[in-house]
C-alpha cells in the first residue's frame, strides 16, 4: 500500500565462460511511511538484496544454459 515496487533481471550467456547480468529496480512511493520506509531499507536493498538477486539470477541462467547442453 506504501510502495509501488518491480525489479527486472536480464541474464545473456554470451558464451560459455561470460554472462551478462543487468538489474533494474524502479521505486515509487505512495505515501509519506513508503518514503520513510526506502530511506530505512535502501542500503539493505542495494548492499544485500540486489546481490542476491543478481546471484540467483545467474545461478538460474546457469543451470538453464548447462540443462540445455545435455539436452
Amino acid at each position: 500500500k506504501h510502495l509501488y515496487l518491480r525489479s527486472c533481471v536480464k541474464t545473456t550467456i554470451i558464451d560459455n565462460q561470460k554472462i551478462e547480468v543487468s538489474l533494474v529496480t524502479a521505486v515509487k512511493c505512495k505515501n509519506l511511511f513508503g518514503r520513510f520506509y526506502m530511506m530505512l531499507i535502501d542500503h539493505l536493498h542495494k548492499h544485500y538484496m540486489s546481490p542476491k538477486i543478481l546471484k540467483d539470477a545467474v545461478d538460474y541462467a546457469v543451470a538453464q544454459h548447462v540443462h540445455k547442453d545435455q539436452s
